[in-house]
């Protein structure tokens, strides 16, 4: 069972969402691409981490200078997961075994910086200071000379033998340099040139060089083309046997240090386990920073979570951000409302016109409980949530569906599918269910829907949570769930707009523009409850009026409107 499916998890924009959370590596980036959502059963877990969250935040606002060090330290981390996870020492099989010089850096390097970090977080007493374990051990080893750098190179401090080694190799580079100089030297002598190097490239036309260099004892043709000839200095006895001598000691110097290497694979590999925690550690102190960062950046809340015998309120949001929508609006030059949003019960239906927000609120409400689920502050002043299985959202069009199902058959099909197949407490966001039908029908499957989670004995529904907008009227809707209106545009703002705008005809597409515009600016999007006796609203007539719509459209409308009320008024 997925906890939210390819369809909801676009319909609900979530990876706009998670797009505005950077980790600082690439652990931290794995660790928010692999997190798993905390569902029905852990809440202690969940308000853990929040609190973690929360503490590193707080840090952050107080102390920008350790937000700074904090981050920079976690960029130079690389997942060295798999490097650790193979390794692995059997004396009898070490020599395909042994950790190479550019392995053994990016060891060296993680472990220096995860010092650095350890030792950062625990000036500040964070919590999670306390599972680091130390590797200053490990990172001695891998410094025996106290350098104090990330970068990694097999030097004297790790073998005396080596040590030994090195310096006689120095020493006959010196000494075999001296008989080079001197031999140059003679040669320039002997050829009567003041400027002449150990290889030298001569013109084939430059014949009297060529024949003084072809007769002399101190240089050898090693290459030659159609126009030039290439000459290098003949060593001399003394210098072959150097040179021979050289070989035999860098042969010694490579032994040496494949048995250095031998060693420290042998050490770094005691310290697996604790490598493989501090690289998970790293990776979670990451994430964890990450959004902390994106809780100050984006002054969201912490919420608090519901506990699964808590039947007071579902869920609970007050001044929510849906921070796509803000985001695009904030282009548009359009303030954005914040909406507050209390669900009392387990079922919610709400109301309103095209364009007053209906969808908006229900994606933000899908937004806000995934992010709490997935242990990321919300965008809002304070929450209240509980913890679910699965979310799931009826959008159309349904792409997963055959061609030949109409949007009204695909969408009963995806809702069906998921109430037989899932199990545990789920969140249904229910987006004008059968639109795609005749009204009456229409109606009838909106209020049947919300009977079926009040009632049906076919499947464990006595815990899910239904938010559902729709555009029918019905107040029969069942006392066990509420229903809200989204407020719209007040008379006064109706007035206020009509001394604005003139509503004569349709207009051009800039003047179109400046009516949305208008619209946006006087609309009320908060949804509020409704009792039994309240009309559910009809700003239709109001938005299309507002648009420009021809008047007699207008008028028509509002005349069979008034006559329909009339005589459902009659008929009660």
């Amino acid at each position: 069972m997925k906890f939210i499916d390819k369809i909801t998890y676009k319909s609900l924009h979530i990876k706009d969402i998670l797009d505005l959370i950077h980790p600082y590596s690439a652990l931290g980036a794995k660790q928010k691409k692999c997190f798993l959502p905390y569902t029905t059963g852990n809440e202690e877990k969940l308000n853990n981490e929040f609190q973690e969250i929360a503490e590193l935040s707080n840090i952050f606002k107080e102390d920008d200078s350790f937000h700074l060090k904090l981050t920079s330290l976690l960029s130079k981390f690389n997942d060295i997961t798999n490097l650790v996870n193979e390794l692995s020492y059997e004396p009898s099989k070490y020599h395909s075994q042994v950790l190479e010089i550019d392995e053994l850096y990016d060891i060296k390097k993680f472990v220096f910086y995860y010092e650095e970090t350890r030792l950062l977080i625990e000036e500040k007493n964070i919590d999670i200071v306390v599972a680091c374990p130390s590797l200053s051990s490990l990172l001695n080893i891998l410094d025996p000379n106290d350098f104090q750098i990330p970068s990694f190179s097999i030097t004297n401090g790790f073998s005396q033998k080596l040590s030994t080694l090195k310096s006689k190799l120095t020493r006959l580079n010196n000494s075999y340099t001296k008989l080079e100089c001197s031999r140059l030297n003679k040669a320039k002598e002997e050829l009567g040139l003041k400027n002449i190097e150990k290889e030298i490239v001569i013109s084939r036309n430059n014949k009297d060089l060529l024949d003084k260099l072809l007769k002399s004892t101190y240089y050898i043709t090693t290459s030659e083309n159609f126009a030039n000839i290439t000459f290098t200095l003949r060593q001399s006895e003394s210098m072959v046997n150097l040179k021979k001598k050289g070989i035999q000691l860098k042969d010694e110097i490579k032994t040496e240090e494949l048995l250095v290497r031998n060693e420290l694979t042998k050490t770094v590999t005691n310290y697996k386990r604790e490598l493989l925690t501090s690289l998970s550690l790293i990776a979670k102190l990451d994430y964890l920073t990450a959004r902390a960062v994106f809780q100050n950046k984006f002054n969201c809340c912490i919420p608090k979570i519901m506990s699964q015998d808590n039947n007071k309120i579902q869920f609970s949001f007050n001044k929510a951000i849906n921070l796509k929508i803000k985001t695009y609006l904030q282009l548009q030059n359009i303030n954005y409302q914040p909406i507050d949003f209390t669900a009392y019960k387990r079922i919610s239906a709400i109301t309103g016109a095209n364009m007053a927000g209906k969808t908006t609120l229900l994606e933000t409400i899908g937004q806000l409980v995934y992010l709490t689920c997935m242990a990321i502050p919300l965008p809002c002043e304070d929450a209240v949530v509980s913890l679910v299985d699965f979310i799931f959202c009826s959008q159309l069009p349904n792409e997963n569906y055959r061609s030949d199902l109409s949007s009204f058959a695909a969408e009963l099909i995806s809702l069906n599918e998921v109430i037989i197949n899932n199990h545990g407490k789920g969140l249904f966001l229910v987006d004008e269910f059968a639109r795609g039908t005749n009204p009456v029908e229409g109606e009838a499957f909106s209020v049947a829907l919300i009977n079926f989670f009040v009632e049906s004995k076919t499947r464990n529904v006595y815990k899910d949570m239904v938010v559902t907008a729709t555009h029918f009227p019905s107040a029969n809707i069942t006392d066990q769930a509420n229903h809200y209106k989204i407020a719209g545009i007040s008379h006064q703002d109706y007035i206020k707009l009509k001394q604005s705008l003139k509503f004569d005809k349709f207009t051009d597409r800039d003047k179109l523009s400046q009516r949305i515009f208008e619209l946006h600016k006087y609309m009320n999007y908060q949804p509020e409850l409704l009792n039994a006796s309240n009309i559910p609203p009809q700003d239709a007539v109001i938005i299309a009026e507002i648009l420009g719509v021809d008047q007699e459209i207008i008028a028509e409308t509002r005349s069979l409107i008034k006559k329909k009320r009339k005589t459902n008024s009659n008929y009660n």
